[in-house]
Parts: C-alpha cells; structure tokens; sequence
C-alpha cells in the first residue's frame, strides 16, 4: 500500500478521499521526527568539517622555503607549546626592535627527521615578533613544526636553525616536510649543490 499526496491529502483527523487508504501521521509527530533527523545530519555534517579544519591562522608555506629548512636542519621535531617565559635582560642582548626573546617549552609529538631520540620535551629560545600592542603573542598549546639542532651536552635542548625556523603547524606543512624529509632521506637523492 503506498500513500501518494493527491488533492485531498492531510495529515491528521481529515481523512483523503483518495480510494487507497492512507497513513495517518499527527503532524506534531511527523515534524518532531523530521525536526530530529535535520538535526542529527547537520551535526554530522558540522562534526566531520570540523575534524578536517585547518585552523584559520595557519599561515602556507612556499614549498622552497620547507625545502630549505629541511635540507639544513639535522632535526625536526612537530610538537605542542606547553610553557613560554620571556627572557629579559643580558640574555636577551641582541634581539631586534619589536621582538622578544622567549623560552619555550614544547611537548614533542612527533620527531619528523632526526638520528635517534628526542625526549617527550624540549626547550629552546625563540624571538617572537611583538603585536601591535607591543606584547608577546600568546603561544601556549600551539602546535608548531621546528626546525633544530641538538645542544651539546644537553639533551632536553635544541637550537633553532634559523629565526623563522619555527613553523605554525597545519596537516599541509605536515604532509609536505614529511615528504621533503623522505626525499632528502632516500638512497637514490641527488648530492647537496655547493659553490
């Protein structure tokens, strides 16, 4: 038996006058129902969107730019910022106008290209760029992709190679500096150019 909606279809009491008997839905029922399901397909589809998001100040990277940093730094390290301290005084001589020395504390994730191991965290100095108000950004729990050497003496410390060598993480920094990585790594990849 199937219901068609004709000319004289309703939902409640009123019954059709259509020869084939018809479904009796109470319209509060049928619109609580319909309601419920555009309620849980929207979710659905706002929780898969949201599990794929890049966040919106995830800057790109120019695939030249990764390439170099990979190819100088002897580690790289994908971490999360757990603490950041600013450093004043003698031992922050030498920073620039408008920026701060700080020290950052990082949770490490995930060592992308690197001999042997790097502890769970690992501390190094970073000069930040001020805002426009003068202050330092706010770093914690941000996941970051850096671009290091190890200390000597210290294995809990690494250096940066570069000021810019600490990288706002994003699944497409991710996925192109672990494929420069495997390229840099790999028997048949060419000789570094010099001169």
């Amino acid at each position: 038996m199937i219901a068609v909606p004709q000319k004289d279809f309703c939902f409640a009491t009123v019954c059709s006058h259509n020869p084939c008997a018809m479904l009796r839905v109470p319209p509060s029922r049928f619109f609580a129902r319909l309601a419920l399901a555009l309620v849980l397909t929207l979710a659905s589809h706002v929780a898969a969107a949201a599990s794929r998001a890049v966040p919106a100040s995830s800057p790109t990277y120019r695939y030249a730019d990764l390439a170099d940093l990979v190819v100088k730094a002897p580690m790289v390290i994908e971490g999360t910022v757990r603490d950041a301290v600013r450093i004043k005084g003698a031992e922050a001589a030498g920073v620039p106008p408008g920026y701060a020395r700080l020290y950052l504390t990082v949770d490490v994730t995930a060592l992308i290209r690197g001999s042997g191991a790097v502890p769970p965290r690992v501390g190094y100095l970073y000069d930040a760029k001020l805002d426009l108000r003068g202050s330092v950004p706010k770093l914690r729990k941000l996941r970051i992709v850096l671009f290091a050497r190890p200390v000597a003496g210290a294995v809990d410390q690494v250096q940066l190679i570069a000021n810019d060598a600490q990288l706002i993480w994003s699944p497409i920094t991710e996925d192109t500096v672990r494929h420069i990585a495997t390229a840099v790594a790999a028997a048949d990849s060419p000789p570094a150019i010099t001169g």
